[in-house]
């Protein structure tokens, strides 16, 4: 038998051009989820362009409004999911409030009681395994109260839920190994010599015009200027952050592009706090690495997170991460143990400017720790901490295994989807 792990539209291919033909009746099909934020919803005038039979319709169709809310909606562009817009999931992820949110079942009410073509839905109706990248947003995403990381689509993951699998990604070791990345020559390091991560600080912090005291902590951001990646969670906890008496400094470089307003409030940041904030607007993947380097804490308060990657990318740095306990940096980031010493970084919950702050305040105590002789930071504790970080294991080969096994899996099993009984299974619209 052969498996292949299909793009969701080959896979209503597969289920409905093939199998009920007696074609490939053999081959099994795996969709990987990334982020159900993103749906390939459109409106159903489009569904004649996808070659498929009217049979097969009803695959596809799903509310156009899937996400209910109690808490009230901000009404922008004309109305909850925007005008002319036929995938309300973009519109409302910038409008609700995170903290009351309560998401109910998205085929118990639509708002317009419109219906789409949803490419995603179809996918995961015929797919004959599932799979995301992290453990932990495999249970988020089929949680009925999952704050709206399922965006309206838990009641089709839980009829799956028993087939959906999470492997968290791995990161490419050779292009992100400290020893021998380019972006930082001539400063490389590694777990034996940490004196080129010294000099990646001091260089990064003259070039951004910083004071070039490595003794000063630096923390960095890097990520997409998006509600989702948290970065108005730092900014509201900034000035808290640099005005902290655990020290008498802190650097804050963030870097990122994306909403106009988010990057207007970093460049106000950095006006309010010119010794201490730089924040570069574009998208710079030598400065990416640059700032990974650099930096002493790196800070990702993703507001949901399936895997994330720049966590990976810090503690293979000797960087320590400082995440929100979400999704893959659950998986990927252990809170830290000063008495045990075990650990990589922290955690905070829930993603507020409060518990970040928490969070943050905790790791610069335990840097600021380091004896001035030493250098900042050079105490046992963050010692070992650093070295808890760069030894762990993200690469690929771990992930390739678990992939393994699932398709091993997946081929000793029966199909999931048959054609002939979906339009049973599945109401449809379309002739309507």
């Amino acid at each position: 038998s052969v498996l292949c792990v299909f793009p969701t539209l080959s896979l209503r291919y597969l289920a409905c051009k093939f199998r009920k033909h007696f074609v490939l009746e053999n081959c099994r099909s795996m969709l990987a989820i990334h982020n159900l934020m993103h749906q390939g919803a459109q409106d159903p005038v489009l569904y004649p362009m996808l070659g498929l039979g009217e049979e097969d319709y009803s695959l596809f169709d799903f509310p156009e409004n899937d996400l209910v809310f109690n808490a009230p909606l901000v009404q922008t562009n004309g109305g909850p999911t925007g005008e002319g817009s036929h995938n309300g999931v973009e519109n409302y992820w910038g409008q609700w409030d995170y903290d009351s949110l309560d998401v109910l079942n998205a085929e118990e009410g639509s708002k317009s009681g419109e219906r789409c073509i949803n490419m995603l839905v179809a996918g995961i109706r015929t797919a004959d395994r599932i799979v995301t990248v992290s453990s932990t947003y495999a249970w988020e995403i089929c949680e009925k109260n999952s704050f709206g990381f399922g965006f309206g689509l838990q009641s089709e993951l839980l009829k799956r839920r028993d087939d959906i699998h999470g492997v968290t990604n791995g990161i490419d070791l050779g292009e992100w190994d400290p020893a021998t990345d380019e972006h930082i020559r001539p400063n490389n390091f590694s777990l034996g010599d940490l004196a080129g991560k010294r000099a990646c600080k001091r260089a990064l912090a003259e070039d951004l015009g910083l004071s070039p005291d490595i003794s000063v902590p630096m923390v960095g951001f890097i990520g997409r200027l998006d509600r989702q990646k948290g970065a108005d969670v730092l900014l509201d906890a900034l000035p808290s952050i640099l005005e902290s008496h655990t020290h008498e400094k802190v650097h804050v470089v963030m870097l990122g592009t994306g909403d106009a307003a988010l990057e207007s409030r970093i460049q106000a940041a950095q006006a309010s706090f010119p010794d201490c904030v730089r924040g570069i607007s574009e998208f710079n993947v030598a400065l990416s690495h640059r700032i990974v380097a650099a930096s002493d804490i790196l800070v990702m308060p993703s507001r949901f997170e399936p895997c994330g990657l720049n966590q990976m990318f810090a503690k293979r740095y000797g960087t320590v991460p400082v995440v929100h306990s979400t999704g893959g940096l659950s998986d990927t980031v252990q809170d830290f143990n000063q008495l045990t010493c075990t650990g990589t970084g922290w955690t905070f919950k829930p993603c507020s400017p409060q518990a970040l702050l928490q969070s943050v305040t905790l790791a610069l105590t335990v840097l600021a720790k380091g004896s001035e002789e030493e250098g900042f930071g050079r105490n046992n504790k963050w010692q070992q901490l650093v070295k808890n970080c760069m030894e762990s294991e993200h690469g690929w080969p771990n992930a390739a295994a678990q992939y393994e096994m699932l398709m091993q899996w997946t081929q000793m099993t029966q199909t999931h989807h048959k054609s002939n009984k979906v339009v049973t299974r599945y109401q449809s619209s379309y002739s309507n």
